[in-house]
């Protein structure tokens, strides 16, 4: 495999999916999402959000691939709708 190959996140959900359901937990369309970014370093990285009762098993599944101690400078920030509708509020007020 070339180090440098792009992977489709459609195809990274599927992995996912099929080891969850290999551990007997049953995952919808809903609950893994994956999005493709460049890092500061120009790197491609693959930011993935397990929603639900399945991210205990998506993070052992991770963990299993991971091969670090530490993830680095990564941040990953979930907002409610009412701290969206601020960060919104917050932005039209610059305008």
């Amino acid at each position: 495999m070339n180090t440098f190959e792009r992977f489709e996140t459609g195809e990274i959900c599927g992995a996912l999916t099929r080891l969850a359901q290999e551990k007997g937990v049953l995952v919808t369309d809903d609950d893994v999402v994956v999005k493709q970014a460049i890092a500061r370093s120009g790197k491609r990285v693959y930011v993935i959000v397990a929603l639900g009762a399945i991210e205990r098993v998506i993070g052992n599944v991770l963990a299993s691939v991971m091969r670090r101690l530490r993830s680095g400078p990564i941040a990953i920030w979930a907002l409610r709708q009412d701290e969206v509708e601020q960060l919104l509020r917050n932005a039209r007020a610059l305008s």
